[in-house]
């Protein structure tokens, strides 16, 4: 589709929250604004999602997990589990992946541990000027 998820996973932040972590695609023409999220563990229970603001640029990549631009809360999440997440884009964009919780150690000390976001589409690597 016109945005893709890559590398999804949410990372449990010891709180009854874990934040979702995820390289968002966004492969239009055209910048891409997060403008929603519904998520559900893997038996159904609904999970309360938080955005930040993020935009993701047009043709860019995204890291949702650096900025916290989406955080998950419920009781029902911990390390080990599958959560549902759906995110909604501008230009009636949406895409859903089933994502795996792990626990929070060394190798995700770059996730954001609460909401955050960015206002800004992200520059990529390879072109830093854009």
């Amino acid at each position: 589709g016109a945005i893709q998820l890559f590398n999804a996973l949410a990372v449990d932040n010891g709180n009854h929250t874990a934040t979702f972590s995820a390289a968002v695609l966004n492969t239009t023409t055209d910048a891409a604004k997060l403008t929603g999220a519904t998520a559900r563990t893997s038996n159904g229970a609904t999970v309360k999602a938080t955005i930040a603001p993020a935009i993701v640029g047009a043709g860019r990549v995204f890291d949702t997990g650096k900025p916290g631009a989406l955080v998950l809360s419920s009781p029902k999440l911990t390390a080990g589990d599958y959560v549902t997440v759906k995110l909604s884009f501008s230009g009636g964009n949406s895409v859903t992946v089933d994502a795996p919780v792990v626990a929070r150690n060394a190798t995700y000390e770059g996730v954001a541990n609460a909401p955050g976001g960015e206002e800004l589409p992200v520059k990529s690597a390879d072109q830093p000027g854009l």
